[in-house]
């Protein structure tokens, strides 16, 4: 297959247009995302293999055209294809991932995990709709449906809202993101040879920390009237999921350098990581900067990517089989 060239470093408009990240184990698809482009349907964005900037543009359908997929990855990559384009968003992926990897296609511990999570997301939106559920009952005398509810639930759940607030996925994540920042910010002070990938990965994680707590406080104080919030899922229910899924967007991406970072033990180890972090990190649009009121900096945000040329294999010291046993490892702790 002749694959085209990459394309220059740049600063996508919206999200959409940046894609979503999709959690593949095959090492040659680390950082890759899917998005949907009006000529070829789904594409496949993939970090440029040569560790400079610039990203590869694959027709969906070629995947397996461009490398060996391992089995989980074949099965996500049918199960996107299988859903509409138009629904291709974090949370589409993410449920697409757990599918897949509650079929054990990631091994044995990636379909416990799926399970465990899949029956954890249940008991968190059950209680999110009886928060919701005490909360109109407290604002107002006016009738709502269960179902009404538990859609409302749905979209709200994610966010966290009462008792259990910090307990879910967001904010969950946004912490493991703020803790990969500060120790990242005292790699930096330890005055490390590879400064260039860590202040990158720096920056870029204050800037997308900054958005994130921005749009989920937004998406939080809406969630405070209950009743307005009912109101308006009833005239705009797909205007208001897009607010409430702000958050998933901005931490898009974020999930495997998370995991790369807090995984990695020593200093050689993490100095290879950093390789993989810089090559994957992808600056938010222009869409971030119109949700938060500030314009996001593209160049500034990747001018010290590394300019490496060596593969992911070789950076990080481990072979391939090795690699897709540790991305089958992290399905497991990111489930």
């Amino acid at each position: 297959m002749d694959i085209p060239a990459p394309i220059p470093s740049h600063q996508s408009a919206t999200f959409w247009e940046r894609g979503v990240s999709v959690p593949f184990t095959t090492p040659a698809l680390a950082g890759a995302r899917v998005r949907h482009d009006a000529r070829h349907g789904l594409v496949l964005l993939v970090p440029n293999p040569s560790g400079g900037r610039g990203i590869y543009v694959v027709p969906w359908s070629r995947l397996r055209d461009m490398c060996n997929p391992t089995l989980h990855d074949g099965m996500l990559h049918d199960a996107i294809l299988a859903s509409k384009s138009g629904s291709i968003s974090p949370g589409v992926i993410r449920a697409a991932a757990r599918r897949v990897a509650a079929t054990g296609a990631a091994g044995r511990s990636a379909l416990a995990a799926a399970a465990k999570a899949m029956q954890a997301d249940a008991e968190s939106q059950q209680a999110t709709n009886h928060y919701l559920l005490y909360a109109l009952a407290a604002q107002t005398a006016a009738q709502a449906s269960a179902t009404e509810v538990a859609g409302l639930a749905c979209i709200v759940d994610e966010i966290g809202v009462g008792p259990h607030a910090d307990r879910v996925d967001i904010p969950v994540r946004l912490g493991q993101l703020k803790a990969m920042r500060a120790e990242l910010a005292a790699w930096l002070r330890m005055g490390a040879d590879d400064a260039g990938s860590a202040s990158m990965a720096c920056g870029m994680a204050d800037l997308t920390i900054r958005c994130a707590e921005h749009v989920l406080r937004a998406a939080r104080a809406r969630a405070v009237d209950v009743e307005g919030l009912l109101a308006e899922w009833r005239a705009q229910p797909d205007g208001l999921a897009a607010v409430f899924s702000r958050p998933a967007w901005v931490l898009d991406g974020w999930g495997l350098p998370c995991l790369l970072w807090s995984t990695a033990s020593g200093v050689a180890a993490r100095r290879a990581v950093l390789f993989e972090i810089a090559q994957m990190l992808v600056v938010l649009p222009n869409e971030a900067g119109d949700w938060i009121g500030e314009s996001i900096d593209a160049e500034a945000s990747q001018a010290l990517r590394p300019m490496a040329g060596l593969s992911r294999d070789v950076r990080s010291g481990l072979g391939v089989l090795d690699l897709v046993a540790r991305n089958e490892h992290f399905r497991v702790m990111a489930a």
